[in-house]
């Protein structure tokens, strides 16, 4: 299959359910947090975002037209396309398995993409 502005959207579908299926099958490793005296329990783990960059796609290509209909964004200091991951609420591990999944998706078809992650 060759990768185009017709083929793009089918691929973006295909990565959004395997980041979909990666964040309901993730299990987060639940964590407690202790201060002052106090504690809390945080079931979901650590808290953080996560993206996932595309590289060598052109803003005014079919194919840059096509990301950003699909909420990617144009970041011109990584010189990529990102989209940042608003699913899983806080779940570090639930949005870096969401974004890895999607990132292979895209990596499969031939672009040039990778997840990435912060801790909050």
């Amino acid at each position: 299959m060759t990768l185009n502005e017709t083929t793009l959207p089918n691929v973006l579908s295909q990565a959004e359910e395997a980041g979909l299926r990666a964040l309901v099958a993730c299990t987060p490793k639940p964590m407690t947090v202790v201060s002052g005296g106090q504690s809390w329990f945080v079931p979901d783990g650590g808290c953080g975002c996560a993206g996932v960059n595309v590289y060598r796609v052109r803003k005014n290509s079919k194919l840059g037209k096509v990301l950003e209909s699909r909420g990617f964004r144009k970041n011109s200091y990584e010189r990529s396309f990102q989209l940042w991951i608003g699913l899983g609420d806080q779940s570090l591990a639930r949005k870096e398995a969401y974004a890895t999944a999607y990132a292979q998706i895209l990596r499969n078809a031939g672009l040039q993409a990778y997840s990435g992650s912060r801790m909050d």
